[in-house]
């Protein structure tokens, strides 16, 4: 018995079931084009965050200079005092903390305790120029100038361009009677910033040549 095969069936392409990548269909255009897009951004994102700086953790010591700055000087010893007890083992928190504590203790005008502090601080680390300067700054206002003098120079011997310091050292050379001293570290002042404090040392050179105007017709 004979039976007729359409014509139509013999000419389809018959496809080999053993060649797995011509039947595969083929990735479209737009699909591979937003991989890449994604894959761009994901790297674009990794670089910025490699590259972006790290940021420092917060001063665990901001909350006392906060107070100081309010003018609670108790509050802010009290905060310091606890900071260096919380940090024994920190050198660097319990100085700053001990320094901070002697400005606080220089504001409530305890002078022998800020004295007795910041000279134990600076045994500590002899090169803190911030703690020396403050202990200057507590002889000054002690009345004991000379030793004021000597912290003064041991800061500037640190860092000779230190403007307040010069400052300082004036108003101590000046309380000691050397006023010839005094008006050399103004001057220094003026000349390393005429700007700021430069203004506050011109008006002590001024005040000074009127005292000593009127020294000079009162004899």
């Amino acid at each position: 018995m004979k039976h007729d095969i359409p014509l139509s069936t013999l000419e389809q392409p018959v496809e080999s079931p053993s060649d797995p990548i011509a039947a595969a269909p083929a990735p479209r255009k737009n699909q591979l084009g937003w991989r890449i897009l994604a894959v761009s951004l994901v790297t674009m994102i990794l670089l910025s965050v490699l590259a972006a700086p790290l940021r420092p953790p917060p001063n665990p010591l901001n909350k006392g200079k906060e107070l100081y700055r309010d003018g609670k000087f108790e509050e802010a010893a009290s905060f310091y005092r606890n900071a260096i007890q919380t940090h024994p083992n920190n050198l660097d928190i319990s100085i700053a903390a001990s320094t901070e504590l002697g400005r606080s203790l220089l504001a409530l005008k305890r002078y022998d305790e800020a004295i007795t502090l910041l000279k134990q601080t600076v045994q500590k680390i002899p090169s803190g120029m911030d703690t020396w300067e403050i202990l200057g700054e507590t002889y000054t206002e002690a009345h004991r100038p000379q030793e004021a003098v000597d912290a003064f120079k041991h800061v500037l011997a640190l860092e000779p361009t230190r403007v307040h310091t010069h400052l300082m050292l004036g108003q101590a050379y000046d309380n000691m009677g050397k006023k010839a001293e005094a008006k050399a570290e103004w001057n220094q002042v003026i000349a390393l910033d005429p700007v700021n404090e430069g203004q506050l040392a011109t008006k002590l050179i001024n005040l000074q040549d009127r005292e000593n105007r009127f020294k000079f017709r009162n004899r």
